[in-house]
């Protein structure tokens, strides 16, 4: 009976790691896309930023 109980601890103890290591990996994926679209953000910001710049540039060598 022992056996039987120990057992079923160590299964149940493998699950519990399991559910751990899914939801380590599931906070690891939302933080790499949370850093993509940060990256994806920042570069727009600069490419926003060279346009404008570029535009000013333009229309101040047309006056």
């Amino acid at each position: 009976m022992d056996m039987q109980k120990e057992t079923q601890q160590q299964r149940l103890e493998f699950e519990r790691q399991e559910r751990e290591k899914d939801r380590l990996d599931r906070e690891s994926e939302r933080e790499e896309r949370r850093l993509e679209r940060e990256e994806r953000r920042k570069e727009r910001e600069v490419q926003a930023k060279l346009t404008g710049s570029l535009l000013q540039h333009i229309k101040q060598n047309n006056d």
